[in-house]
């Protein structure tokens, strides 16, 4: 899984990657958590690279002595703290865009009849809602910039997935 490295800005690389590579090589078989993890810290640290401290070593602080290298470079889930607010939010949200996407493509399927676009679209439906309420829990500590990004770029990958998926049920 260290390949996910080579997504990172040099400078990031520069600075973390024997130390993360370390942990992964600790960490045993590959995760998908720490995969979108390391994903989303590689996004985050191209969108944002004043995040990224000075390739010098600095001096050990009480920070970096009791931080895990990976929790401090890619997965920052030591600070999802999250509220009990935002978790319903995010529970709305989700339910709210699972249900005006159903909503839309059963209208378009009423209108224009059984198209494989429409049925991408029901069947990536919930997995593109779980992805736009994100921001309020498990995407909370990157950026918005970093935030918007994963949330359309995970939600074309969905939909082009489901889309795959029916061309290839309409072959067989």
């Amino acid at each position: 899984m260290k390949w996910i490295l080579r997504l990172y800005p040099p400078s990031w690389q520069r600075r973390y990657r024997e130390e993360v590579a370390a942990h992964l090589d600790q960490e045993g078989p590959a995760r998908l958590r720490t995969t979108i993890d390391l994903a989303a810290g590689a996004a985050d640290a191209w969108l944002n690279p004043d995040s990224i401290p000075p390739t010098e070593a600095s001096p050990p602080t009480e920070l970096n002595r009791r931080t895990n290298p990976m929790q401090l470079a890619c997965s920052r889930s030591d600070i999802l703290d999250i509220s009990k607010s935002d978790a319903i939010r995010s529970g709305g949200l989700m339910i709210g865009t699972s249900l005006v996407l159903t909503v839309i493509g059963v209208a378009l399927a009423k209108t224009y009849g059984d198209h494989i676009l429409i049925e991408a679209l029901l069947h990536s439906a919930f997995f593109i809602a779980l992805l736009v309420s994100s921001p309020y829990t498990y995407l909370r500590p990157y950026s918005r910039t970093a935030r918007i990004a994963l949330v359309t770029a995970g939600s074309v990958a969905w939909y082009g997935f489901f889309l795959g998926v029916a061309l290839v049920g309409a072959r067989v």
